[in-house]
């Protein structure tokens, strides 16, 4: 009996591979492009006006609604201004995003710092509302109840809208993964080695954000074993080029301090307690987004029903293709496991981490709808009807909680402190997005002190320790702090001050016998004593 020889077959950059290893076909047509593109446009466009709306709440637009907004923003001013990361200021991320928002900075030379974060709040959101769109795009070959279903759980989670109307970080290392992940697969598949280089690019260069992105970087590997021999070279020198090459200068500049901040205060950072399982997990399944007032039993219960909506779509999947999972599921899921746990394992835990686990939640659970929609092919009309009720429901609430969370106006005090604060003045504060807020950030003397993160800074100085009142006047945070206030002419200390500052007796000591206060509410501003206004 004769074997036929495997037809060939060539991928979209003209690589050659091996047709059977191709899935069998879904048992519905291919989606019409006209109509995918509207549907992935329509979601996003929502997305981008669930953002749109909260930023132009009252103060959210050029308020004081974070802390790390004005670190990342001042960190990028202080790059155009010529001062490096890690050399000249301390900084605990990796440069990335800095670097990103250059353009940014340099306009806000011309326009002032407030401006150029109202700019980057802006560009956030669109960011956010990208990110939709990449998915979209991600899962185009497979049935319009997975897009639908896929894209509405990004535009909706409540952890991505909270971030896309500021400036943190993980908008834009969802951005540099999903650009990532479009290109190494070509529908379900595995895409040839040039997009695969240019894919483990993208990677590569969100762990210049956070190094976070090296998790679905490990999901990518389990979802091409079968081909890692032909993929380890560009998946190598993508990903190494994508981190090293950006990350090099601030590197040489800096070797030690560059270590130091990016790798052993992350390694060594320690919390004063762990945030309970059960709050993660509201987090990280959008729980807390929605009106529902769950106890701990309640929160596990509907995480576990999440669990088994995927486990029944992966199961349908991999009974129809043979017992197989196509690479893009493998990467789904994987994805999902490998940056669920990580979120669950350590003690630290912020809101605006559950916005990496976004993109992949909504990837599993939409791929897990079109395969149940495939199943059921004979009403499958039916089931993207649901989908596209589903949709409008998760949307729907999405507004409603960006409703919620911009009830109360947010903080301005822009005002008070250009009324106080002089223009060049020299200000030390806990909270650098007071004076990004006000304009008083760049100081005309060259001694004061280049601080964009406060807390960063006491974290880099100790090791990763948090400011303890109990620390040794000797010690290297106290005196450093203690040379920082002996060149301030003003500082602006929030409530938070004592969590970022190590609020010792010396350092007590010399700022209530160096400088009066002035209340402003949610802040203090204290004047050097005998400060000669200009």
């Amino acid at each position: 009996m004769l074997v036929k020889p495997a037809m060939l077959v060539k991928s979209v950059d003209g690589e050659v591979s091996d047709a059977a290893s191709q899935p069998s076909k879904s048992p519905q047509k291919a989606p019409d492009r006209r109509l995918v593109a509207i549907l992935i446009g329509s979601i996003a466009l929502a997305a981008l006006a669930i953002q749109l709306y909260a930023l132009f709440r009252p103060g959210y637009l050029r308020g004081v609604t974070e802390y790390d907004d004005g670190v990342y923003i001042a960190a990028a001013t202080r790059i155009v201004h010529g001062s490096l990361p890690y050399r000249d200021f301390a900084f605990v991320e990796p440069p990335g995003v800095p670097l990103l928002l250059t353009p940014i900075a340099l306009i806000g030379r011309v326009t002032g710092i407030r401006d150029a974060l109202v700019i980057a709040r802006l560009v956030t959101a669109l960011v956010t509302a990208l990110n939709v769109v990449l998915l979209g795009v991600l899962l185009r070959r497979r049935n319009l109840t997975t897009i639908v279903v896929a894209c509405a759980v990004l535009a909706a989670y409540p952890s991505a809208i909270v971030t896309g109307r500021t400036l943190l970080l993980e908008p834009y290392l969802v951005l540099f993964c999903l650009l990532g992940a479009v290109a190494v697969f070509d529908g379900d598949e595995i895409a040839g080695s040039r997009r695969w280089f240019l894919g483990c690019l993208a990677f590569g260069f969100a762990a210049t954000m956070k190094v976070w992105a090296v998790l679905p970087v490990i999901a990518l590997l389990l979802a091409c074993l079968p081909h890692l021999r032909r993929r380890f070279r560009p998946l190598v020198s993508g990903l190494a080029a994508g981190f090293v090459l950006p990350c090099l200068p601030f590197f040489v500049a800096a070797p030690t301090a560059f270590v130091r901040d990016v790798v052993v205060v992350q390694l060594e950072r320690t919390e004063p307690q762990r945030v309970a399982m059960a709050t993660r997990l509201a987090y990280l399944t959008g729980i807390w987004g929605t009106t529902l007032k769950l106890d701990s039993q309640e929160i596990y219960a509907v995480t576990v029903g999440m669990v088994v909506v995927i486990a029944i779509g992966f199961g349908l999947g991999y009974a129809s293709h043979r017992g197989r999972l196509a690479p893009l599921e493998v990467f789904a899921l994987a994805s999902l496991v490998v940056v669920g746990i990580a979120l669950l394992w350590p003690d630290e835990f912020y809101y605006h981490y559950a916005t990496f686990l976004g993109p992949f939640l909504g990837l599993t659970l939409g791929i897990a709808a079109g395969r149940v929609a495939d199943a059921l092919h004979r009403i499958q009309p039916a089931v993207f009807v649901v989908a596209l009720a589903l949709a409008a429901i998760l949307i729907i609430n999405g507004m409603a909680f960006a409703a919620r969370q911009t009830q109360a106006p947010a903080a301005d005090p822009a005002v008070t402190i250009d009324a106080v604060i002089p223009s060049g003045a020299c200000v030390v504060t806990d909270t650098t997005a007071y004076l990004v807020n006000a304009n008083r950030f760049a100081a005309s003397s060259s001694s004061c002190p280049l601080i964009v993160d406060a807390l960063g800074t006491t974290l880099s100085l100790d090791h990763g320790m948090r400011p303890a009142a109990s620390l040794p006047a000797g010690s290297v945070v106290v005196r450093t702090w203690l040379h920082y206030f002996q060149h301030a002419d003003f500082l602006i200390l929030s409530d938070a001050a004592p969590t970022r500052i190590p609020w010792t007796p010396a350092v007590a000591m010399y700022v209530n016998a160096n400088f009066d206060q002035i209340d402003i509410g949610g802040a203090r501003i204290l004047e050097r004593k005998g400060y000669h206004h200009p």
